[in-house]
C-alpha cells in the first residue's frame, strides 16, 4: 500500500474525501497509465472497482467489492454474521441499465462451496435470467437441475444476499431513474412465487427512502453519478450504516474472520435470543427477548432514542407470559401472554404491556389500541458497568432491564386472589386417621387437638 492510499484509509470510511477524492485521484491515474500504455484505447474501457463497508456499530457486520466491465458486474460479499461466508455474484446488465441475467454462489472462507440449503439445494450455480415479461430461476436441487418462470413487471430485480449495498444502490437507483414508486424482488427460493415488494420515496434530488411493509424505513444517499455514499437502516431493527470505501480484500477478510471463528471469537448472531424464567409468589413467569449488543455505540438517548417506544430488545418483540395474575409496579396484569415495549425517557419512563403477541413479521410496530397497562418505571440505580448485551433480570421481586450502564426496573410480585385457604383433604384425612372422629364435625365444632 502507498503513501496516498494509507493517507485516504486515514480519513476513514465515513469522511466525506475518503471515497470521492480517492475514487478521482485513483482512476486519474488509471487513464494516465492507460493513455501513455496503450493510447488507441479509451480510459472509458478501463474496469471501475467499487467497494463498500457495512457496520454494526463499531464491529464490521459484511464488505463487498465489485468490478464492473462494460455491462457486466462481478461482486464478492464477506458476511460476518451468524458464521463467515463469501457470496459471489455475476450481474449482466441490458443496454437499457435493466438486468439481463444473475448468477450466484456461496462460500466458505477458504472457498470450498457452503453446505446445501435444508431442502437440498446446492448453493452455487444459482442463476436468474430476465426475458421480456417474466423471470427464469435455475438452481440444482439434489442433484437435478430445477427451474421456475414467474411473471414480473415494472422494477424487478434478484436479490442479493449478505446486505449488498451495491444491490441496493441499483435497485433504488433504477425505482428514481423509471420514476417508479418501488420495485420487486425475486429470489432464488423454490417456494417463491410472487415477488416481494418495496416502496420507494425519493427525497430531493440526492436521497430515497425504502418502505418495507411492516413500518420499516432504511434511507440513502446518492451523489451526481448516482454511486451510494450513505446507507442508514437505524429505522429498523437492524440498525446497520452502510458507507464506500476505498477497496476491500474480500478474500483476505473473509479468511482472517474465518481464523477468529475456529479459535471461538466469532461474531456470531448480532443479536441472540434468551429467555428469563422465575416463580414469583404462585406465578410462573417467563419472558422471551432478544439482546443486542452496545458495539462501542451511545444506547440511551442515542441508539435507544428517548420519548419512543422500543420493542425492548431486539428482533422479534418481547413476549411476557405468566400463568397467574400479577401486579407491575401499582397495575394489576392478568395471568396471559403479551408483547412488553419500553418507552424511555430523560423524565419518566413506561413500560407497555400489549395484547398482541405474535412474532417478528405479525407484530413489527407497536399499536398502542393493543395496549393493556403503561406502567411507570424507575432509572435503576445500580446496573452492572458495561452490560454489554442487553439483559432483562428479576431478583427479589424488581424486573431490571438493563444495558450498558443505565437501565431501568419495576416492582413485580403475583397478585393475591382475596380468597382464603381451606384445609386440604390430606390434612383432613390425617386428623381422622389420628382421633379416630368425624374430621367434618371436628371442624364445625373446633375442638383442641392435641
Amino acid at each position: 500500500m502507498d503513501g496516498f492510499a494509507r493517507r485516504i484509509l486515514a480519513l476513514g470510511p465515513g469522511h466525506p474525501r475518503s471515497y470521492h477524492h480517492a475514487m478521482t485521484l485513483k482512476y486519474s491515474r488509471a487513464c494516465m497509465v492507460g493513455i501513455m500504455a496503450i493510447p488507441m484505447i479509451p480510459c472509458t474501457q478501463h474496469a471501475q472497482t467499487r467497494a463498500f463497508v457495512v457496520r454494526l456499530g463499531a464491529d464490521t457486520f459484511a464488505v463487498e467489492r465489485i468490478v464492473r466491465h462494460a455491462d457486466t458486474v462481478q461482486g464478492a460479499v464477506a458476511r460476518h454474521t451468524p458464521t463467515t461466508t463469501v457470496l459471489r455474484y455475476t450481474l449482466v446488465f441490458n443496454g437499457n441499465g435493466s438486468i439481463a441475467s444473475y448468477e450466484e454462489g456461496i462460500f466458505n472462507p477458504d472457498g470450498a462451496p457452503t453446505a446445501p440449503s435444508s431442502d437440498g439445494v446446492s448453493q452455487t450455480g444459482m442463476k436468474m435470467t430476465f426475458v421480456g415479461d417474466s423471470v427464469i430461476r435455475e438452481v440444482t436441487q439434489n442433484g437435478a437441475r430445477v427451474s421456475r418462470r414467474n411473471a414480473v413487471q415494472g422494477v424487478t430485480l434478484p436479490v442479493v444476499a449478505g446486505m449488498s449495498p451495491y444491490a441496493q444502490e441499483i435497485a433504488v437507483q433504477a425505482a428514481m431513474r423509471q420514476k417508479a414508486t418501488g420495485f420487486s424482488t425475486y429470489s432464488f427460493a423454490l417456494g417463491q412465487n410472487a415477488p416481494n415488494t418495496f416502496d420507494v420515496r425519493v427525497i430531493g434530488t440526492d436521497s430515497a427512502e425504502l418502505m418495507f411493509a411492516q413500518g420499516f424505513r432504511r434511507g440513502y444517499r446518492f451523489d451526481r453519478q448516482g454511486h451510494l455514499l450513505h446507507g442508514d437502516a437505524s429505522n429498523t431493527t437492524v440498525r446497520l450504516q452502510m458507507t464506500p470505501t476505498v477497496d476491500a480484500d474480500v478474500d483476505a477478510i473473509a479468511r482472517a474472520w474465518g481464523a477468529k471463528e475456529a479459535r471461538g471469537e466469532g461474531m456470531g448472531m448480532p443479536s441472540t435470543r434468551d429467555s428469563v424464567v422465575a416463580i414469583i409468589g404462585d406465578a410462573r413467569v417467563s419472558i422471551d427477548y432478544g439482546r443486542p449488543a452496545k458495539r462501542g455505540r451511545v444506547i440511551w438517548g442515542k441508539l435507544v432514542p428517548f420519548d419512543t417506544v422500543w420493542r425492548l430488545g431486539a428482533n422479534s418483540p418481547t413476549r411476557l407470559t405468566t400463568d397467574k395474575a400479577l401486579q407491575l409496579g401499582n397495575t394489576t396484569i392478568p395471568a396471559g401472554s403479551y408483547s412488553v415495549w419500553l418507552v424511555p425517557s430523560a423524565g419518566q419512563s413506561y413500560l407497555l404491556v400489549n395484547r398482541q403477541i405474535q412474532g417478528w413479521v405479525g407484530v413489527p410496530m407497536h399499536d398502542p389500541a393493543q395496549d393493556v397497562a403503561k406502567i411507570p418505571v424507575r432509572k435503576h440505580s445500580g446496573p452492572p458497568a458495561g452490560e454489554e448485551r442487553f439483559r432483562i433480570l428479576v431478583d427479589k421481586g424488581v424486573l431490571m432491564m438493563l444495558w450498558d450502564d443505565g437501565g431501568f426496573d419495576v416492582s413485580i410480585q403475583s397478585k393475591p386472589d382475596g380468597k382464603k385457604n381451606a384445609p386440604e383433604p390430606w390434612a383432613l384425612k390425617y386428623i381422622d386417621l389420628r382421633i379416630g372422629i368425624d374430621p367434618i364435625a371436628q371442624v364445625l365444632k373446633g375442638p383442641r387437638v392435641s
